[in-house]
């Protein structure tokens, strides 16, 4: 059986948020949008993450803290 990824714990601030809005051909059809944010960590590369909504309203460019993530996936600020 694989491992799932580990948790990864990094220094880093935000750099950039953005919201984007689906466009789907169905009229009916559901347009939530997502939330993303860019991190920059200690190496100096930057990550892009979704985020839930939560986290999104409370982020600010600038704002430095530790990143939890796993693989792709935001865990927690």
């Amino acid at each position: 059986m694989k491992k799932p990824p580990k948790i990864k714990q990094v220094e880093s601030f935000v750099v950039t948020k953005r919201r984007h809005h689906p466009h789907h051909l169905f009229k009916n059809a559901p347009k939530s949008p997502s939330y993303f944010v860019t991190f920059e960590i200690q190496d100096g590369s930057q990550l892009e993450l979704e985020v839930p909504y939560e986290y999104f309203t409370f982020f600010i460019e600038g704002d430095e803290g530790v990143l939890y993530y796993q693989d792709r996936a935001f865990l927690s600020f």
